[in-house]
């Protein structure tokens, strides 16, 4: 491992001998998940490689394992990201190909958070995920243009819209657990009983609660996504929704979700403030 560390050049090349046995004990699994996080951290030629087998480890039994997988996917983008900005700086190019592991890791983050019902490996994602967007200056919605002109050039698949649309529904949830499972049980088969969701731990609530707020403070279609299982009638703005969930659930709330959730009204204050005001009467 700490040779791996020291050259990992003399390694890429032996990159398969440290992928995961089904003998290997829980000590040697997380030193190998180490060795080919900085494998896959050290350039691009094993990256596609090393996602690969990480996408099987986050099927694996052991929790803790597949947390540390999570935050190993994590680490592999925001490495790419960081030499990507370095030569940008040094010669003007390099943007291209870091965002784009950033967006595959995005997009298997965003598959754990879909498929998992551990609320821990959750919590764990949609923490990378924030640090993820946090550190691209993903603005979520970055290309809320592209909506009307169909799927972006640079991110063909929408995965940042569909992580946006994954994570307001997962926050929620988080917040009113009871209105969407009633809205489930109604619209599901009376045999068939809807899955239960994972609670999520509080930094992963507050990490959803800055992704709202990021993206309601940047876009100028903040209702491009709305609530399910509502009628025309009851539809209101998402981030509107949000906000009045925080408040009446705030005395109730850890306090780095007070946080948050502070930051999140200032943001909407200021965005309403910056707004022009409409003609006629003011709404009630």
């Amino acid at each position: 491992r700490s040779a791996c560390r020291e050259c990992p050049g003399a390694y890429s090349t032996f990159v398969h001998d440290f992928f995961l046995r089904a003998s290997d004990p829980a000590f040697t699994r997380l030193v190998k998940l180490e060795i080919l996080t900085i494998l896959a951290a050290d350039g691009p030629r094993q990256v596609e490689k090393v996602l690969g087998e990480l996408r099987t480890y986050l099927r694996h039994d052991d929790r803790h394992f597949v947390r540390a997988a999570v935050r190993a996917v994590a680490t592999i983008a925001e490495s790419h990201l960081v030499r990507g900005a370095a030569a940008r700086q040094d010669d003007g190019e390099g943007g291209c190909e870091p965002v784009h592991v950033a967006r595959m890791c995005l997009h298997g983050l965003l598959s754990l958070v879909a498929a998992t019902d551990d609320a821990e490996v959750a919590g764990e994602a949609v923490v990378a995920a924030r640090h993820l967007m946090q550190m691209t200056k993903f603005s979520l919605l970055a290309e809320r243009t592209k909506r009307d002109e169909g799927t972006d050039p640079g991110d063909p698949k929408n995965i940042l819209s569909a992580a946006v649309r994954r994570f307001i529904l997962l926050l929620i949830r988080a917040l009113a657990p009871e209105q969407l499972d009633q809205h489930a049980s109604a619209a599901a088969p009376a045999s068939a009983s809807p899955p239960p969701a994972p609670t999520l731990p509080s930094p992963a609530v507050a990490s959803l609660v800055w992704l709202v707020g990021e993206w309601a403070s940047t876009f100028d279609q903040p209702d491009s996504v709305t609530l399910p299982h509502t009628s025309a009638a009851q539809q209101r703005p998402v981030r509107d929704e949000i906000l009045r969930l925080l408040a009446a659930r705030f005395p109730d709330l850890e306090v780095e979700v007070k946080i948050q959730a502070v930051h999140l009204a200032s943001k909407l204050l200021l965005r309403l403030k910056s707004d022009p005001v409409p003609d006629g009467p003011p709404p009630h």
